[in-house]
C-alpha cells in the first residue's frame, strides 16, 4: 500500500540471468518469451530453459552462447503476498546443454542443465567392484573426484561388496541410494543425499486450500494406481553364493492404504539388518507410486522439490504430499506447477 495515496502496490516478478559470467538481464528481457526452472527431488538433472524471439538474428548470431557456457538464474517476487513482501528463488548455476533454433517466426531455445553434473559423473559407464565401503564414503569419494560439496542427511549404509556394471558413477550411486530409501541429486555444486522417510516427515512448507486462497490451484489432477504398487509387505531372501548363508527379512507397510499383496526381493544383502533396510527402501519405492497428483498455481518461490505441501478441501485427497518435481515458469505471469505424491511414514 502506498501510504501517500492509499493505492495498493501491484505484485511483480523479476528474473535475473547471467550468461558466461556477465549480467544478461538487459539482453534477455526484451527478447524473453518464456523461462522455466525445473527442480527434481532426485534421479533427474535440474534444468533451466529460456525461449527468446530472434527477429533481429542476434541470438542465433553474435549473442549465441556456446554449449557449456555457464548460466545463472534467480527469480524474485515483489509485494507478492502483501506490500513489502519479497522472496527470491536462486535457481542455481547451469551450463548450456542444448540450443534449438525454430521458425518462422525465428526463436531460439536455450536449455541448460545443472553445471555440477559433469559428463564423467553422468555419462561415462564403468564396471568395477566396490568392497568394504559405506554409502556415505562412496558419495564422499565421488563428490571429491567431481569437485562437488557433499550434503548428506540420513543414516549411513555399509556394504561388504557391490558391483558397478556398465553404469555411470551417478547411476550407481542413485541405484544404491534408492534401494536404501535415500534420495540423491546433483545441484549447484553439491551432491545432495537425504533420507526419504525423514523428508516426508518434515513440516509442510505451504498449505494449499482447494479454493479461496491466492495459491488455490488453477488446475489439478489426482491419480490412484494399483499396478505394481500398494504392497502390504516385502519379503527379502538372499543366499550368499560364497558362504551359503541366507539373510531374510519381512517388512510391513504401516499405512492402511495398501492391498493384500507381497513384494518379493532377492537382491544382494550382507546381513539381516541390511535385508530389513533393503525391504523398507524397496517397499517405499513401490508404494510411493500409488497416489500421485499434479497442481498448477500462482508462483511461489518456497515451493521446491523435496518439500511437503498440505492440501485441504480436496476430500479424500486431503493431507500431506511430497514434491517430487517443481517447475517455475515465467511468461504470461509467474506460475508454479508440481508433481507430488502422498507422503509415507515408513
Amino acid at each position: 500500500m502506498d501510504a501517500m495515496n492509499g493505492v495498493k502496490t501491484a505484485r511483480r516478478v523479476t528474473l535475473s540471468v547471467s550468461i558466461g559470467g556477465h549480467d544478461a538481464a538487459s539482453y534477455v528481457d526484451p527478447y524473453l518469451l518464456d523461462f522455466s526452472f525445473t527442480d527434481n527431488a532426485g534421479g533427474k538433472a535440474d534444468e533451466v530453459q529460456l525461449t527468446l524471439h530472434d527477429r533481429d538474428g542476434k541470438w542465433n548470431g553474435e549473442w549465441r552462447p556456446k554449449k557449456g557456457t555457464a548460466v545463472f538464474a534467480s527469480i524474485t517476487v515483489h509485494d507478492w503476498e502483501g506490500d513489502g513482501h519479497t522472496a527470491t528463488l536462486p535457481c542455481g548455476t547451469f551450463k548450456v546443454d542444448e540450443i534449438e533454433f525454430t521458425g518462422p517466426p525465428d526463436k531460439v531455445k536455450l536449455k541448460a542443465v545443472t553445471s555440477a553434473l559433469t559428463s564423467g559423473l553422468r555419462d561415462e559407464d564403468k564396471t568395477r567392484a566396490w568392497e568394504n565401503f559405506s554409502l556415505g564414503s562412496l558419495a564422499g569419494q565421488l563428490a571429491t573426484e567431481n569437485g562437488l560439496e557433499l550434503m548428506y542427511d540420513g543414516p549411513d549404509h555399509s556394504f561388504a561388496r557391490q558391483d558397478q556394471r556398465e553404469e555411470s558413477d551417478l547411476a550407481f550411486l542413485q541405484r544404491l541410494s534408492s534401494e536404501r530409501g535415500m534420495n540423491c541429486k546433483v545441484h549447484d555444486g553439491k551432491l545432495v543425499m537425504f533420507d526419504a522417510a525423514g523428508a516426508d516427515a518434515k513440516s509442510a512448507a505451504l498449505t494449499i486450500p482447494k479454493t479461496g486462497n491466492m495459491y488455490s490451484p488453477e488446475s489439478y489432477s489426482f491419480k490412484e494406481s494399483s499396478s505394481k504398487t500398494g504392497y502390504k509387505d516385502a519379503d527379502v531372501a538372499y543366499t550368499d553364493p560364497t558362504t551359503g548363508t541366507t539373510h531374510t527379512a519381512k517388512v510391513r507397510a504401516t499405512d492402511a492404504d495398501v492391498d493384500e499383496k507381497t513384494l518379493q526381493l532377492n537382491q544382494r544383502v550382507e546381513s539381516s539388518g541390511e535385508a530389513i533396510r533393503l525391504g523398507k527402501g524397496e517397499l517405499r519405492n513401490k508404494n510411493k507410486e500409488k497416489n500421485k497428483a499434479t497442481l498448477e498455481f500462482m508462483g511461489n518461490p518456497a515451493v521446491v522439490a523435496g518439500v511437503v505441501l498440505a492440501l485441504t478441501g480436496f476430500g479424500q485427497f486431503d493431507g500431506r504430499w511430497f514434491v517430487e518435481k517443481a517447475e517455475h515458469k515465467i511468461g504470461s505471469g509467474y506460475k508454479t506447477s508440481v508433481e507430488i505424491r502422498k507422503t509415507l511414514d515408513y
